[in-house]
């Protein structure tokens, strides 16, 4: 969070009731936006020490309106009309402490004016304080003091100090978590028009953050949000389209929406368009297109759009293939730890593509994927154990990679693992553990499970002999086309 340093406009002495006819003379000049007849007004009052006359010549000295601009006279004056107790001086004087204008900066100051203007109900000065406090600026951190200025201010009506109490209590900083209180504070500050209140809603509905999950008002929130030209919003409102969330699901509308958070450099909408013109969802397939966004995403280092140039040009898909390329985009991704692309890179190494082959940097490059929680990788080098390629043959150490692998659900490893038990490689054999974890991955559509499990119910091995189960499980192999299955299936089922 920053703190407010725009100066006050003169509107706010307008409420004060005068009673010298130069200084309601100034302000109206002022007001009609005749400068320089405010500043003859305003001049021979504030010499004679009128601490409103000061704070209106502090004003334009300021914004350089009917005077040249000059921050240390604004500075001089508004320390004239302060020392009267001036409460838009005492703020402003905190201001230009507070940024350098005019003086040097100096946060110790700022707050000493912010909190002789917050005395008086600036609900400026007691946000700005709110915000100190909050970010440890000039005095110890201290949400709950800063919750205490925020509520002031909000209590005027300002808006961002609302926005504010609404982080507080949703994150629990200073107050105790509460996150009817911090809907109340968003929607009071969304319906004055604050744009990332409107947004914070949105997300909260959208995903039930200690409330029942509601799509239609989340997305509601998002529009309202996105309207205002919020990319994060815009992007939201794009993914709401793409998955049918609150809405009929629609392509084309949530192409739309990237296509606005991407015009404002929002990057993971580029990625988005990325994907939407690389599948043809929303639109025409088109893989030129596809690339300028993954590109324009990937200069902003989303390692998802250098990945995916990477398989473009690994696999040739919409561009000549190259591997060089390839190594390249999977090299960016890779050191942001993306998992897929250090896989890729292990691939690339193993088989000499792009790059000389090296097996040993294969090796290393599968180990930083299966760290960064890639199952692939854990079940590669798993089977490098499993097979000694390029290693010493380890099977505790394949056990160990195929079991990471597994923990993750993949069907490779949980078949993998059930050939160990089935063969007693490592462990003593046992069938129907094996068939325990055969059964796993062929719940999962792989086929070499599904055709053991045919095996298994017709030989009896680790289950109940069935030839019935046996001809379903064939079947299954059949259909996700694994080549024996076929065959095995005519056997059985023969007269």
């Amino acid at each position: 969070m920053k703190r407010r340093l725009f100066i006050g406009s003169l509107f706010y002495l307008f409420a004060i009731a005068s009673a010298h006819a130069g200084l309601d003379k100034a302000r109206a000049a002022y007001q009609r936006s005749d400068f320089a007849a405010a500043y003859r007004e305003a001049l021979p009052l504030a010499q004679k020490g009128n601490a409103a006359a000061q704070e209106i010549l502090g004003l334009l000295y300021y914004r350089g309106k009917g005077a040249p601009r000059d921050y240390a006279r604004a500075v001089q004056w508004w320390g004239k009309a302060a020392r009267q107790g001036n409460a838009r001086a005492e703020y402003n004087l905190g201001a230009m402490y507070d940024s350098g204008l005019g003086v040097p900066q100096n946060t110790p100051a700022a707050l000493k004016w912010y909190r002789k203007a917050a005395a008086q109900g600036d609900s400026d000065a007691e946000y700005n304080l709110g915000v100190a406090y909050d970010n440890g600026q000039g005095v110890p951190v201290d949400h709950a003091r800063a919750v205490q200025w925020y509520r002031k201010a909000a209590q005027q009506g300002d808006v961002d100090a609302k926005y504010n109490l609404g982080i507080a209590y949703e994150h629990g900083e200073g107050v105790h978590r509460d996150i009817a209180t911090a809907l109340k504070w968003y929607r009071e500050a969304a319906s004055q028009g604050d744009v990332k209140a409107a947004y914070n809603l949105g997300v909260i509905y959208e995903h039930g953050m200690g409330i029942t999950q509601d799509y239609a008002t989340a997305l509601k929130w998002y529009r309202q949000a996105a309207q205002q030209g919020y990319a994060d919003a815009e992007l939201n409102l794009g993914f709401m389209y793409d998955n049918g969330h609150g809405v009929i699901q629609n392509a084309t509308e949530a192409l739309k929406w990237y296509r606005k958070a991407a015009a404002q450099g929002n990057v993971t909408a580029e990625l988005n368009l990325g994907i939407s013109y690389d599948n043809g969802s929303g639109v025409i397939q088109n893989k030129a297109e596809a690339m300028k966004w993954y590109r324009k995403a990937a200069a902003q280092g989303a390692p998802a759009a250098a990945y995916n140039l990477g398989l473009m040009y690994e696999h040739g898909d919409g561009v000549a293939k190259n591997y060089s390329k390839a190594v390249k985009w999977y090299r960016e991704a890779a050191k942001q730890g993306y998992a897929d692309a250090e896989l890729n890179l292990g691939f690339m190494y193993h088989e000499g593509n792009g790059v000389p082959g090296n097996r040993a940097t294969a090796m290393q490059w599968f180990r930083k994927a299966a760290k960064h929680g890639s199952a692939e990788a854990a079940c590669n080098l798993g089977i490098i154990y499993h097979d000694g390629v390029d290693v010493p043959k380890d099977y505790g150490k394949a056990l160990k990679w195929y079991r990471k692998a597994a923990s993750q659900g993949y069907a490779e490893a949980e078949y993998n693992l059930g050939v160990m038990h089935y063969k007693g490689e490592y462990f003593d054999k046992d069938a129907t553990r094996a068939a325990v974890w055969i059964r796993k991955a062929a719940a999962q559509g792989y086929p070499r499970a599904e055709f053991s499990m045919g095996y298994m119910y017709e030989h009896g091995e680790g289950v109940d002999q069935s030839n019935a189960k046996a001809i379903k499980w064939f079947q299954r192999a059949a259909d996700d086309g694994f080549p024996r299955a076929n065959a095995e299936l005519a056997r059985l089922q023969a007269p």
